[in-house]
């Protein structure tokens, strides 16, 4: 946050840990509910939200597997 000039965006979406969907365990770092926006306090928060969506990874079914993420598009404004 600090490295982004007033009026400059960030963008981040990152893998969350929730109690209906854990976060897989090789992630390095995960989110939970509501933590990454309150990071952004001061911020303008022009995109917020928390959806499930599918990793490229499959499982041993075949299938994709799901996880929920965050997605913040902020813009500093002081």
């Amino acid at each position: 946050q600090q490295a982004t000039k007033v009026n400059g965006y960030n963008l981040i979406v990152c893998a969350m840990d929730t109690d209906d969907i854990p976060v897989q365990p090789d992630f390095p770092f995960a989110f939970k509910a509501g933590e990454l926006s309150a990071l952004y306090d001061g911020w303008k928060i022009v995109k917020y939200n928390e959806n499930v969506g599918e990793l490229h990874r499959v499982d041993e079914k075949g299938e994709r597997i799901q996880q929920h993420f965050a997605t913040l598009l902020a813009q500093r404004v002081k």
